[in-house]
């Protein structure tokens, strides 16, 4: 006689809620599956990720999934996609899916944390340039939008998918919860199963956490033409009226929810309606309205930072005019007038002291951060800018002064009175030695994106691949940032410029730039988008890596590296990205320290140990050949691997060039492309031999009796902050980091304008520094 299986009362009152529910649905309906039915007729269902897009011309893939498998943290959200397809021959009229709550050993999830949404297929998406996502059809619909999940139909042959998410509770006890999703229609049901695992590792909430997450939204004041009217527009309220207070409200819950804590918050024009000028010209600011809006975002959890909107306005002639508050025909309104002069250093002079003052008593200083202007690119607007931050230092000095502007131009005249700066992702690619030296010189980093970049760089247009959206903040956290800036969180309007016309967010023309969420204008609230929705995934894997550095700093180097290789090299598989944000959980689960293992490769087959997306890299016979000489800033690093202290062995025989050619060893970069981070220690043509950190020499020496295409025999060591460069046992240069630039990374072999031939590599995580020179 076989024994029964047991089953954990939980389980078993599982397995009961999902017959009884299934039975239920079936019932109201009518409905009674004919035998077979299930099996032979019938929509197509499967599961995908939920870094991956689904069209409504998806064909159901070979081999799909029929159960969806969550891993999440405590605190976090995870989700899925249910794909319904429906027959070639005929529409489906009725499509139902439904959840419920989630079960196992240690309690359950409650329904109120689960969600199913339909996804709205968007008719009119304008393509945007560079690598961007084609449907199977080539046609110009996406899904985007997350609204209600009510019963409806799918069309003959098109695919609907469901977003299914779960939000862990910050309490709950780490294990495996079940659970079922169902998909009812009337040609007959599938039941999906569900299973999520809750690792013991917490997320902070959103006003707690490392990650600046900043998305312009509109409000009060900004642009004082489209920002103040988007709002109305669209829920058809008027400014500061109590519907408009509620959407302002469900706004701050959402940003709470998806982690979006620095509030884009103008003050100046939140003065306004309160604010009064006597006919002295005495201003008497009301700060009971900015008071309210700050203090609706940290009732919702979601303000951890107050980043007010730039004060300087671009003009006509290329540079910058003051915003400031007047009286006019008897009222306080917003005017221009030119930076430096009497009446806007007079002005300055009461509004900041004003402005300083209030915010002590609100304690709220720390949080505070202002921003002069918006993408400068003229020198007049550098010019203003830094006369505006001398104003601003002046009432909040060191320790208080916080500044921040997007930057679509190289501004070094501005950048030194920032203590953020943030460019947009491709001057970042531009410039990463100039970023990185003020990275490393104490001066925050962020990255932007609006517009542009267009091409093979992220960005989060509806058009792109989803997982482009999550992987900003990781390449983010790569490269050292802390935040990231997107301009247009629901800018409702087909673009930036007049008639300021309300449009119809769902079906009209659209990017995916001005918006990322949509008005729910029934509820006064928002309708979340896959974009919101894989953004927020982004920043909790940030949470993650930076959660997994402060102890694995290695392991969690090495995860990040599955992903992405350069700003425009990662992955485009968003299934990959989901395994790499579960090899993050494990790792936090064990809780065990960086694993310090040699790595050795003796290239008698092939390279499949390194990855490279620049030259001509062969393995064979012992060498690994880059044989490309005009290829510029070839790398091929270690994959999957990093370093902190370690010690490379290879024999290097680099080919002609002129002086800017060199090959080498890099170490420590943040990624395996790259040569402006980490430290690149090469060899010219000539002999000399170099070390770089961001694109300086910052040490040198010749090496005697070189002759062209001699193997050198290299050691090189790395110790905190010292490195050392040896030929054969004979130290021969030594340089020590006082900033201590870099502290991990990728190593990697290197190339730039010749050809080189390295020998077999050996890397020791314990290096040996004690040899002298002789």
């Amino acid at each position: 006689m076989q024994a029964r299986s047991k089953q954990s009362p939980a389980r078993r009152t599982l397995a009961r809620l999902g017959v009884a529910v299934l039975a239920v649905i079936l019932g109201t309906l009518g409905f009674t599956a004919p035998a077979g039915a299930a099996a032979n007729s019938g929509p197509a269902v499967w599961t995908k990720d939920s870094a991956d897009r689904v069209f409504s011309s998806s064909p159901e893939p070979a081999g799909a999934t029929r159960s969806v498998s969550l891993d999440a943290a405590r605190g976090e959200q995870e989700a899925a996609q249910i794909a319904v397809r429906a027959p070639a021959y005929r529409d489906l009229n009725f499509v139902h899916v439904t959840t419920g709550l989630l079960a196992g050993s240690r309690g359950i999830i409650p329904p109120s944390a689960v969600q199913l949404r339909k996804e709205y297929n968007h008719p009119h998406i304008q393509k945007i340039g560079g690598d961007i996502q084609q449907p199977p059809d080539g046609g110009n619909s996406y899904y985007d939008a997350l609204v209600d999940n009510n019963p409806g139909r799918v069309a003959a042959n098109s695919t609907q998918p469901y977003y299914f998410s779960v939000r862990v509770p910050e309490d709950q006890p780490p294990g495996v919860y079940r659970g079922q999703i169902i998909v009812l229609t009337e040609a007959g049901a599938r039941v999906l199963p569900v299973s999520l695992r809750v690792y013991d590792v917490t997320l902070p909430p959103a006003n707690e956490q490392h990650f600046q997450m900043n998305n312009w939204f509109t409000s009060a004041g900004w642009d004082y033409k489209g920002t103040v009217e988007a709002i109305p527009l669209q829920y058809g309220v008027q400014m500061y009226d109590p519907r408009w207070w509620q959407v302002i409200q469900n706004i701050a819950r959402n940003m709470a929810e998806h982690r979006n804590n620095v509030i884009y918050t103008d003050f100046q024009a939140l003065l306004i309606p309160a604010t009064t000028i006597d006919d002295n010209g005495i201003y008497h600011f009301d700060w009971s309205v900015f008071d309210r809006f700050v203090q609706t975002f940290i009732d919702a959890g979601a303000l951890e930072y107050i980043y007010t909107p730039t004060l300087l306005e671009p003009n006509s002639t290329g540079g910058s005019d003051l915003e400031m508050l007047k009286k006019v025909n008897g009222k306080t309104k917003r005017v221009l007038v030119p930076p430096g002069s009497q009446e806007s250093n007079t002005y300055l002079d009461m509004l900041l002291p004003a402005l300083r003052a209030h915010l002590d008593e609100k304690g709220w200083t720390k949080r505070f951060t202002m921003s002069a202007v918006d993408e400068p690119s003229q020198p007049s607007q550098a010019t203003a800018a830094n006369w505006f931050y001398q104003k601003y230092r002046n009432y909040f000095p060191d320790g208080n002064y916080s500044t921040n502007e997007a930057h679509n131009h190289q501004m070094p005249g501005i950048d030194p009175n920032l203590t953020t700066v943030t460019p947009v992702i491709n001057l970042y690619e531009q410039n990463i030695s100039y970023y990185q030296d003020l990275r490393i010189s104490g001066t925050k980093l962020w990255l932007y994106t609006a517009i542009g970049p267009q091409g093979d760089e992220m960005n989060r247009f509806i058009s792109y691949h989803l997982d482009k959206t999550r992987l900003i903040p990781w390449l983010i956290w790569k490269v050292g940032g802390i935040g990231y800036l997107h301009w247009g969180w629901n800018y409702w309007y087909q673009s930036q410029n007049p008639p300021w016309e309300k449009i119809n967010t769902f079906d009209a023309p659209q990017t995916g730039d001005n918006y990322l969420v949509r008005p729910d204008v029934k509820r006064l609230g928002i309708y979340d988008s896959l974009r919101s929705e894989t953004q927020l995934d982004g920043v909790e894997d940030y949470e993650l890596l930076s959660k997994l550095a402060e102890n694995s700093p290695l392991t969690a180097r090495s995860i990040s590296q599955r992903v992405i290789d350069s700003i425009t090299a990662y992955t485009r598989d968003g299934n990959r990205v989901v395994d790499a944000h579960k090899a993050l959980l494990e790792a936090l689960d064990k809780g065990q320290g960086d694993a310090s293992e040699p790595f050795q490769d003796s290239f008698t087959g092939g390279d499949t140990a390194w990855t490279h997306t620049v030259g001509n890299w062969s393995a064979a016979n012992g060498q690994y050949t880059q044989s490309d000489p005009g290829a510029p800033d070839a790398v091929s690093a270690v994959r999957d691997r990093a370093w902190g202290d370690a010690e490379v062995r290879t024999t290097l025989s680099l080919g002609s060039g002129g002086y800017t050619s060199w090959a080498g060893v890099i170490l420590r970069n943040s990624n395996a492309a790259e040569v402006d981070t980490g430290y690149l220690v090469g060899v010219h043509p000539d002999g000399e031999l170099f070390i770089e950190r961001t694109g300086k020499t910052v040490a040198s020496t010749r090496i005697s009796d070189y002759r062209p295409g001699t193997k050198l025999p290299l050691r090189i060591t790395i110790r905190g902050t010292e490195i050392g460069v040896h030929l054969g046992e004979k130290l021969l240069l030594r340089y020590s980091d006082p900033q201590n630039g870099f502290t991990d990374g990728q190593i990697g072999l290197a190339t730039n304008g010749t050809t080189a031939t390295f020998g077999p590599v050996r890397i020791d995580p314990h290096p040996d520094t004690q040899t002298s020179p002789e």
